[in-house]
């Protein structure tokens, strides 16, 4: 094996866990935005119930 062969061999595997790296922290993005859409909904429904509570009661 010869430099040139090497280095693109050592280029081919720095791209491909570079592109590892994006796809998980992708993957943990979209993982965080589920998280945040699912506590956002739960309040609103939670406020929801709780208002229509309230407004029995009175």
């Amino acid at each position: 094996m010869n430099s040139e062969s090497l280095r693109a061999l050592l280029i081919r595997v720095q791209i491909l866990l570079l592109y590892k790296k994006a796809t998980i922290f992708r993957r943990r993005r979209r993982r965080t935005v589920i998280f945040i859409t699912a506590i956002i909904s739960l309040l609103v429904v939670s406020g929801v119930i709780f208002g229509l509570l309230y407004g029995l009661k009175r």
